[in-house]
């Protein structure tokens, strides 16, 4: 049971018990750091693994005892940091395409009729029903008040903080904090698109925030 052998990858000693073994290998799921959802993929079939129906076995500790290192060094990372688009409920999708591409200018593509999607630097930005939303989401449809969350645009200066949030004015937001000075050190102010979506207008001097503009 304890006699052992190097692996030929690693150099590290594993159980001749469970040479030749049938288990599948496969990739780490749930809590990699779990015994119950460990599965080698480094290793190939047939050479080194586990499976459920060696949990709490001296085998099974023999296993991880070896590999403790890699498993507490897994990241389990399975997202890249990566935002692919942002989609807003809105009550009346033609109001608010013609906020968001007349009013601000943002440049609309070819959509299907029942939704609409802009080309933002660094991410899109997608409008959608939201009875539409909330159905394709499998959640209620009914909230008000604040929403937990709010968008921002960073500009390089105060001015130009002041010149975008007048223009989101005239084009029909409502303006819920007017451009200040803040007490991080910069300059900001709020305002609220047709449904009440929140959009912080910001001059940070400390530092830039975001993909930078294209030239």
């Amino acid at each position: 049971m304890n006699e052992t052998k190097t692996h030929q990858d690693t150099g590290k000693k594993i159980p001749k018990a469970i040479e030749g073994s049938d288990v599948t290998c496969k990739l780490p799921i749930s809590n990699p750091k779990s015994i119950e959802s460990f599965h080698c993929t480094k290793y190939p079939s047939n050479t080194v693994g586990c499976s459920t129906r060696l949990i709490n076995s001296p085998l099974l500790d023999m296993l991880l005892s070896n590999y403790r290192e890699e498993l507490e060094n897994f990241s389990g990372e399975i997202m890249n940091p990566r935002i692919s688009m942002i989609t807003l409920g809105v009550a009346d999708l033609k109001r608010s395409v013609d906020f968001y591409e007349k009013g601000l200018g943002f440049p609309r593509m070819e959509s299907p009729p029942e939704v609409a999607f802009f080309t933002l630097n660094g991410t899109w930005l997608g409008l959608y029903a939201s009875d539409s939303l909330a159905k394709d989401a499998s959640v209620s449809s009914k909230g008000e008040g604040f929403n937990h969350f709010s968008l921002a645009h960073n500009v390089k200066s105060e001015s130009e903080v002041d010149q975008v949030f007048e223009k989101a004015v005239q084009a029909g937001a409502a303006p819920k904090k007017k451009p200040q000075k803040v007490f991080w050190g910069g300059y900001s102010g709020y305002f609220s698109d047709p449904d009440g979506h929140l959009w912080e207008v910001a001059y940070n001097p400390l530092f830039w925030v975001g993909p930078e503009d294209k030239q």
